[in-house]
């Protein structure tokens, strides 16, 4: 599986609120702004007969006002992009979309961070296409043991963690959570989480998801150096991560891994074949 081209600018934006960083006014209250989710498409191949596309999108921390209602940001852009698909791309079917999600998808206006519930996030991009596929971000709360098991179990929703699914005969791995101290929510022990990653890399699934990005300094992209090193050393694969904000969404390594960065933005990726399916019937 490989991306063939990534649009550089966006070709739509979603607006939706923030706290602002270390901002607060003269009664100590934090500054809310509202900001925009850059949307982009790009083209990938691998995707095989069963899907037009994957969605993959990161760290969606905001929220979207509706009315005197206010809901994750989340919960409201899986309605806006399946408009916005049968309106560009109306050739593309939204059932014969995935969505790949890694992680971070809880605010909360009150102060930034915090950790929260982000299942209805799952279901509703679930509602709107095909099926998801994700792992957790350090914000993110699944319930308990039990309710998550539960949760996993819904149709169509396919949370990873240290393991492998086969969708549409794409096999996704992924590994949920950061490195950290394992007595905190989401953090795995640092290796723990390498040696997880290495036998995931081993079984060369289609792609991998992480919350964690690697970090590449040679290009100054922030994340993880231990993952990187890890990603350099095995089999080339194609990574989704998030956590850390690269100015770039795409970086490729020196063994041929491509890395999408895809903290705040959203990626509309076409089945290169539809392309060239549609060519042909013209």
């Amino acid at each position: 599986m490989n991306i063939t081209q990534i649009q550089h600018e966006p070709i739509e934006k979603y607006p939706y609120w923030i706290v602002q960083t270390g901002g607060r006014d003269i009664g100590g209250n934090r500054v809310i702004e509202q900001v925009d989710l850059p949307i982009f498409w790009g083209q990938i191949t691998g995707l095989g007969h069963h899907l037009d596309a994957i969605i993959a999108t990161s760290d969606l921390q905001g929220t979207v006002k509706d009315g005197e209602n206010e809901y994750l940001l989340g919960e409201k852009l899986p309605e806006f992009l399946s408009m916005f698909i049968a309106l560009e791309f109306p050739h593309l079917d939204p059932k014969r979309i995935g969505v790949v999600l890694c992680g971070d998808l809880y605010a909360n206006l009150e102060k930034r961070g915090g950790r929260g519930d982000v299942k209805d996030v799952w279901r509703t991009f679930n509602q709107y296409f095909k099926w998801v596929v994700g792992v957790a971000g350090n914000h993110d709360d699944f319930g308990d043991k039990k309710t998550l098991e539960s949760f996993t179990r819904e149709p169509g929703i396919h949370y990873l963690h240290r393991h492998i699914k086969e969708l549409d005969q794409i096999k996704v791995g992924g590994i949920s959570g950061i490195i950290g101290r394992a007595d905190k929510p989401q953090r795995v022990e640092e290796n723990e989480y390498l040696s997880a990653l290495k036998k995931l890399l081993l079984q060369q699934p289609s792609m991998i998801l992480l919350h964690q990005s690697p970090g590449i300094p040679q290009n100054n992209l922030q994340g993880s150096e231990e993952i990187m090193n890890v990603l350099e050393k095995s089999p080339p694969n194609l990574v989704f991560s998030g956590h850390s904000h690269w100015d770039t969404p795409l970086a490729t390594l020196h063994n041929g891994t491509q890395v999408v960065n895809l903290d705040g933005r959203v990626l509309i990726l076409v089945n290169d074949q539809k392309f060239r399916e549609l060519k042909q019937t013209k």
